[in-house]
């Protein structure tokens, strides 16, 4: 699969969410589009995103099955008295929890790579594209906005590939396996729990819309100053040389 381009265009913004040049309102106008053309860019890290997918799934897994154990070692060892099988469900669950830690550091690690490189195929193809613009966007366009792009904006992909994809990807599996635990355990108790979430779902949304307007506007001062010491240090030794 041909490896997909970074856009800059003369008459406005570029690729995905990051269309602030030229533009005065920020949103995404073609949301599956640019997960398709991010998947792109991953392309080659298909089996390293996979087992990362996996040891997500054995990392939740884990942690839903150390909490019932838990159960287990206050009802029938603690409440009655049996250190000698207290003991032991311990040293079971000590192994478990390693077994989540070594599997949680893998995927991390790999997680980390993947992005790291998807990162550096964006910045390639950007610094590409930058050297077929012509010089009247240069003229019309700050330089600091540019070095945001290559930097801060990829920055923010970087990172949500790193973290947020792992942590989503982990979520559900934890809801999921979570969910089935509580209607097995006890029905009446995940109906009581079933009714916090349409509150919780909307409070998050709400949060969400209204932090976005702030999160654009950071990202605006940054590219602003970040032309502002661009150009100051790189006009600094011509100031030097008119003061003498």
């Amino acid at each position: 699969m041909a490896e997909p381009k970074v856009e800059i265009r003369p008459g406005g913004g570029h690729w995905g969410a990051m269309n602030r040049m030229g533009s005065k309102k920020e949103k995404l106008k073609n949301p599956k589009a640019t997960l398709i053309r991010m998947t792109g860019y991953m392309e080659g890290n298909k089996k390293l995103l996979l087992t990362t997918f996996l040891l997500c799934a054995v990392s939740a897994l884990i942690n839903i099955c150390a909490t019932r154990i838990n159960g287990f070692v206050v009802d029938d060892y603690i409440t009655t008295g049996n250190m000698h099988g207290l003991l032991i469900i311990c040293g079971i669950l000590i192994m478990i929890y390693l077994t989540g830690v070594v599997s949680t550091y893998i995927q991390n690690r790999m997680m980390v790579r993947i992005s790291q490189d998807t990162s550096s195929k964006i910045r390639k193809s950007l610094f590409q594209n930058i050297q077929k613009l012509p010089v009247s966007y240069f003229d019309t366009h700050s330089s600091g906005d540019l070095m945001s792009r290559l930097t801060n904006d990829v920055d923010n992909i970087n990172v949500t590939l790193s973290q947020n994809i792992t942590q989503l990807f982990t979520g559900i599996v934890n809801i999921v396996g979570m969910t089935i635990a509580m209607l097995l355990l006890c029905p009446v108790l995940f109906l009581v729990g079933l009714t916090a979430m349409p509150v919780m779902f909307l409070t998050t949304r709400f949060i969400a819309k209204k932090a976005q307007p702030y999160f654009v506007a950071q990202q605006k001062e940054i590219g602003r100053l970040n032309g502002y010491i661009e150009e100051r240090i790189s006009g600094q030794k011509v100031i030097l040389l008119f003061g003498k």
